[in-house]
């Protein structure tokens, strides 16, 4: 529909911007973010007045589209960038909630289509991993993130700033309930020449799944 296509377009546009880890842009970026940012709140307000003759599901979804729209584009127009990125994951978090749960061909191309329009090879490794990981490719994300730290693709400032570590845990351990694989992967990346403050964590970490590696767990990927 002309008001979802909309939305998609600006989503292809900002995602970028919502997966980099510096706030600092030109006052052109700035503006051009924000016009996009506005057409997600105008065109997600028009869906939500549509899904009030669709089905419940449709109508939660579209309700919470609007919020999550809305608050992006006054925290951003406020000078709030980094909580408008947190508004902004959630407007994709809600697109791929609704389209990931349905399967019809157009649902199962939405996906694909979105990580071929926002040309997932240009971006940089943790970039990619977040956006796997957004998308609900747990498994390729979980690989993205392992190939990082094993080679040693992050820098310290990212290691010691952007919790990359947290967020493979995140979803290697509370997503896939996956505690051995999680062990391996900070054992391995301990032998690494790093900060001895990361050495530190790697060690508390590991101990603490080391504790739980025969849990099983309990609930489904969502």
């Amino acid at each position: 529909r002309p008001h979802m296509q909309s939305v998609y377009q600006s989503l292809t546009k900002i995602l970028g911007f919502a997966l980099k880890e510096s706030d600092s842009m030109s006052s052109k970026e700035f503006n051009a973010i924000e016009e996009q940012l506005l057409n997600l709140s105008e065109q997600s307000k028009a869906i939500r007045r549509l899904a009030k003759d669709s089905d419940r599901g449709h109508e939660f979804l579209a309700s919470e589209l609007e919020k999550n729209a809305g608050l992006a584009h006054s925290k951003f127009k406020a000078g709030y960038p980094a909580q408008a990125k947190f508004y902004l994951s959630d407007v994709v978090n809600t697109c791929f909630g609704c389209h990931t749960s349905r399967s019809s061909p157009a649902d199962s191309r939405f996906s694909l289509n979105f990580e071929k329009d926002i040309h997932l090879d240009s971006l940089d490794p943790l970039a990619r991993a977040r956006f796997l990981a957004l998308s609900r490719q747990f498994d390729e994300s979980l690989s993205e993130y392992e190939k990082m730290f094993l080679s040693q693709g992050l820098s310290e400032d990212q290691l010691l700033n952007f919790d990359p570590i947290v967020e493979y845990l995140l979803i290697a351990v509370r997503v896939k309930h996956d505690v051995k694989r999680a062990i391996k992967t900070l054992s391995a990346f301990g032998k690494m020449p790093l900060p001895e403050i990361i050495k530190a964590d790697l060690v508390l970490w590991t101990k603490a799944l080391q504790s739980h590696a025969d849990d099983k767990g309990k609930g489904n990927e969502l």
